[in-house]
């Protein structure tokens, strides 16, 4: 069907598009990138996860919404500049919920997001975007990061 067609394509543009490296996005989930959740180093919890029970079982059953799993920091947002689409985390430090303890001390300053690239590569670049401070409060934006492994 040449209509379902033209729609993956205009869709996929859209993706690459919203990047605009003209690179390949090894760290994308569109590109079979994904979060690890156990290990030494696994992801934080966002925020809807470090909640009680009542108030997960709330934003599992959509009746109320508590922010984006990690999953969205590693979807490129369609919509130039569009904001509200973060991961939204609980502090590391002060969140008695949170996994923030690893058998060799590194650990995010606030959040750790890991993740196992869609294939094996060398990592010779790597770039994080976030809406100008003309669209978006600069302050949930990104200060510091590192890479590891």
């Amino acid at each position: 069907n040449s209509r379902a067609a033209t729609k993956d394509i205009d869709r996929l543009l859209e993706i690459e598009d919203a990047d605009r490296t003209g690179k390949f996005d090894y760290a994308s989930v569109v590109h079979g990138a994904r979060v690890l959740r156990r290990g030494p180093r696994a992801t934080s919890l966002s925020l809807y996860e470090s909640l009680p029970l009542i108030n997960r079982v709330l934003a599992y059953s959509n009746l109320r919404f508590y922010g984006h799993p990690p999953e969205v920091a590693l979807r490129p947002t369609t919509t130039l500049y569009a904001k509200g689409h973060c991961w939204s985390f609980g502090d590391e430090f002060s969140d008695s919920r949170s996994r923030h303890k690893t058998q060799d001390g590194v650990r995010g300053e606030y959040a750790t997001l890991t993740l196992a690239l869609s294939q094996a590569v060398t990592v010779t670049e790597v770039m994080v975007d976030h809406a100008p401070r003309s669209v978006a409060d600069g302050k949930s934006a990104l200060k510091a990061f590192r890479v590891v492994g």
